[in-house]
């Protein structure tokens, strides 16, 4: 998807509002990747062996991998994503050992 909007962005023949479009896109999508990586960061370091977060618009999907995990553990994961990405309403989070 970024090298089409990267595309779009370098084109003759995209006019200018198209070319803003694809470069906020480009934008956002590297603003949800660097919150992606801070959050798998802050996650291993709760101790958990290692973490996988995929940000889908409004919706969150966090695999944990853990040996040992309770509804409350998930529940921390869960306020540590909306402490740090907005708007999202729909935070799921699943732990494979």
């Amino acid at each position: 998807l970024k090298e089409q909007l990267q595309s779009i962005v370098a084109s003759n023949d995209a006019s200018a509002n198209e070319k803003s479009e694809a470069y906020d896109e480009m934008e956002a999508l590297t603003d949800a990747a660097q919150k992606e990586a801070i959050l798998e960061t802050l996650i291993k370091s709760q101790g958990y062996e290692d973490a996988l977060v995929r940000a889908d618009g409004n919706n969150v999907k966090i695999t944990v991998k853990a040996k040992e995990h309770t509804k409350s553990s998930a529940n921390k994961i869960m306020a540590l994503v909306r402490d740090e990405m907005e708007n999202m309403e729909d935070v799921i989070v699943t732990f494979e050992q």
